[in-house]
């Protein structure tokens, strides 16, 4: 299936191999990495030609102890990779899940986080525990030294958090001195958008630390739709998206 992505002056058109059947959102992960990392390569090579780099580096790990949003389908598709882990190694990226949701378990923190906000009061609530969750230093299970160990499975927002100021900034929990690549069009919120109901005020996402504990208590992955019409849907909302940032 041929995708094509018109963003500003700037275009992709990307080959996707999609297997004509029935599927839930976490088996089109793949081929929504493959758009992701395009798109990104896209705005790095647009920071370049501006006299930027990519300070980002094996290494660098202060945004994996921000809240991340993790989409309900990517979600799903990491405990199966924690699941297919080989022992001791499952058991110890369990056991790190279970440390820091305990941290939280009291805070109140991951109440109803990522979700439809309305009003400032809701949006300044939100970005305060945004803020009280980094100040935590609780990392993203899945680092080590300092570097993401799961590279290749990471989820969308990750793909897409790219840095061209100094890489000591990001620590700022304030945000000062950090500037983010920009991107015309962010394949994590589009999955998150198209996996959630429109109707409710929770959207399907959720922070990577509760990604475990909230995928045992809801096994299902939701809807089943043909490849093919997954990968249209999210090129759709992709686009739209870019629309409105121009």
């Amino acid at each position: 299936m041929t995708v094509s992505l018109q963003l500003g002056e700037d275009s992709i058109q990307s080959e996707v191999n999609l297997s004509f059947e029935s599927v839930t959102l976490p088996a089109m992960l793949p081929a929504f990495r493959l758009i992701a990392d395009q798109l990104v390569d896209v705005a790095i090579n647009n920071a370049t030609s501006e006299g930027k780099s990519i300070s980002c580096k094996k290494g660098c790990g202060a945004c994996c102890r921000m809240a991340v949003p993790v989409s309900e389908p990517e979600a799903h598709r990491l405990r199966d990779v924690v699941v297919a882990m080989p022992e001791p190694r499952r058991s110890e990226i369990q056991q790190r899940f279970a440390a820091g949701m305990e941290v939280f378990r009291q805070t109140g923190l991951l109440d109803n986080m990522f979700q439809r906000v309305s009003g400032e009061q809701e949006e300044r609530n939100a970005m305060a525990n945004l803020d009280a969750y980094y100040a935590t230093g609780v990392p993203c299970p899945f680092l080590e030294e300092e570097s993401c160990s799961i590279y290749e499975e990471r989820p969308l927002i990750c793909r897409e958090f790219l840095v061209t100021s100094p890489a000591e900034n990001c620590a700022n929990i304030d945000g000062v001195g950090v500037k983010r690549l920009p991107t015309l069009a962010r394949p994590g919120d589009a999955l998150i958008l198209i996996a959630s109901n429109p109707d409710e005020k929770r959207v399907a996402s959720m922070p990577m630390i509760q990604i475990l504990e909230w995928t045992s208590e809801h096994p299902d992955q939701g809807q089943s739709h043909m490849a093919p019409e997954w990968m249209g849907l999210f090129a759709e909302t992709l686009q739209t998206k870019a629309n409105n940032m121009l």
